[in-house]
């Protein structure tokens, strides 16, 4: 590397820390907005590709979507990042990336494994929770109480499913249950990040 590459290389790195340090890290709303159908087609359609189609083709359905959606964020954050001169992610934003890709593979297996065990109910408590969990780490990441706010909602969703399911005869793979659970991570996942991404917008985010 010669010493134009290397200054280029420290400039870039300074670049990064300045817009790390600074009191919010840049995001992009229209990939929250994109989070939030993807998450609620997930919700409304995994189950059913499962059933029809095994777990194999159920996992492959969940990482297909999960990875061309964080393709496309990691796009979009980039192309936000350039208003900051800054070439690629952030320290902080591959935290956050880093932290979505683990929270993903691990919903993905729980995803099966409760599946093949017949807990198919508590597999919308897994999801419910580890997407809260993103939303309350990356609200304290970037400095946006509305994400810390969205993860407290979603624990006290996931926490009242379990309840739901202690006290339901057959509470695990109660089918009546399952439509209400799906439909509450509908609202509650897909409609809450596509409410953050208009929400980041109105407030002039980027």
């Amino acid at each position: 590397m010669d010493q134009k590459e290397e200054a280029i290389k420290q400039i870039n790195t300074i670049k990064e820390s300045l817009v790390d340090s600074q009191k919010f890290v840049p995001y992009a709303p229209n990939a929250l907005i994109m989070w939030g159908i993807v998450t609620g087609i997930l919700f409304l359609f995994t189950q059913e590709v499962i059933e029809r189609f095994g777990i194999v083709s159920g996992g492959l359905f969940l990482a297909i979507f999960i990875s061309v959606s964080a393709y496309m964020e990691s796009k979009m954050i980039r192309k936000i990042n350039k208003k900051y001169e800054v070439e690629a992610l952030t320290r902080k934003q591959k935290f956050i990336e880093s932290i979505y890709i683990f929270i993903s593979i691990f919903a993905i297996l729980m995803t099966a494994i409760l599946f093949k065990a017949g807990a198919i109910n508590l597999i919308y408590v897994v999801w419910i929770f580890l997407i809260g969990l993103t939303s309350y780490i990356a609200g304290h990441i970037l400095n946006q109480k509305s994400f810390t706010y969205h993860g407290i909602v979603s624990f006290m969703i996931a926490f009242g499913i379990v309840y739901l399911i202690y006290f339901t005869h057959d509470g695990l793979q109660d089918s009546g249950l399952s439509y209400l659970f799906r439909a509450l991570g509908v609202v509650i996942i897909g409609g809450g990040y596509i409410w953050l991404g208009l929400l980041m917008k109105k407030e002039s985010y980027v």
